[in-house]
């Protein structure tokens, strides 16, 4: 969105913004559930394979990835 009025005043006719794949919540379960399916049994892991810690590190994630600008 940065680009857009740079480029409308350039002479460019439309300008249509399309948003990134990954910043949509489903990408971002998408990764944490492929994480946590690759990295079971890893010391690392271990703390948050119950459902519990799994859902509170699902919201961290999510909520790191808005701060950082993912769509919500």
């Amino acid at each position: 969105m940065q680009g857009r009025d740079s480029f409308l005043q350039a002479g460019g006719e439309r300008f249509d913004y399309i948003p990134a794949l990954n910043a949509q919540p489903a990408h971002i379960q998408l990764h944490v559930e492929r994480i946590l399916q690759h990295a079971s049994g890893w010391p690392e892991t271990s703390k948050i394979v119950d459902e519990t810690r799994y859902q509170q590190a699902l919201t961290e994630s999510r909520a790191s990835a808005i701060a950082a600008g993912a769509n919500n």
